[in-house]
């Protein structure tokens, strides 16, 4: 059961960590600001995906 909890406890961080990206994204950051604040390459390429 402890790692159902974990594993819901991750997805909701990976969630909200796209969201912000595709906050970032709809208002004009540039890629290089975003991954400069701790985001990663396969975060940013996945916010673009959902974006479209």
């Amino acid at each position: 059961m402890c790692s159902v909890a974990q594993n819901l406890k991750a997805m909701g961080r990976e969630e909200e960590r796209l969201s912000a990206i595709l906050r970032m994204i709809e208002k004009d950051f540039d890629k290089e600001v975003i991954l400069s604040l701790g985001y990663s390459e396969t975060e940013y390429e996945q916010a673009e995906r959902q974006k479209q």
